[in-house]
């Protein structure tokens, strides 16, 4: 398993090394640096990470995966690099991979800074969805 939890704590396992997991304000810059949105008229860009990293992890997109365990480590002296992170997302049979993105799902549910916004995105995400396959009904 590719994430550990105890208690409210969780880990990133990747070749027997652990990595703590948590989500800082310093995370949440880097997911707004990564999933940036630009008004071509005016050119300011707009940080949507949180929302854009959801739309990723519902549609199990790998790179979802590789800026949320980036964003995640970076507190850490010692980081997984890019290429160890990739490695063990191969290394990874169907279930690990799906179980990798339940243990994700798991811990922003669970992350202080990102708990409420993210569970308020996915309900929303999950209604438009739904609006979506009525329309086509």
């Amino acid at each position: 398993m590719a994430i550990l939890k105890n208690g409210r704590d969780f880990t990133l396992k990747i070749n027997d090394k652990e990595y703590p997991l948590r989500i800082s304000f310093r995370s949440l810059d880097y997911l707004d640096q990564v999933y940036t949105l630009e008004d071509k008229e005016s050119g300011i860009k707009f940080g949507f990470g949180l929302n854009l990293l959801v739309m990723g992890l519902q549609i199990k997109n790998i790179t979802a995966i590789i800026n949320l365990l980036k964003a995640a480590t970076l507190h850490l002296a010692q980081k997984p690099s890019e290429d160890e992170i990739i490695e063990m997302i191969d290394g990874l049979n169907d279930k690990e991979y799906f179980a990798l993105f339940d243990g994700l799902d798991d811990f922003l549910s669970n992350a202080a800074l990102t708990k409420h916004a993210y569970r308020q995105i996915k309900k929303a995400a999950v209604a438009e969805t739904k609006k979506s396959e009525e329309k086509k009904n």
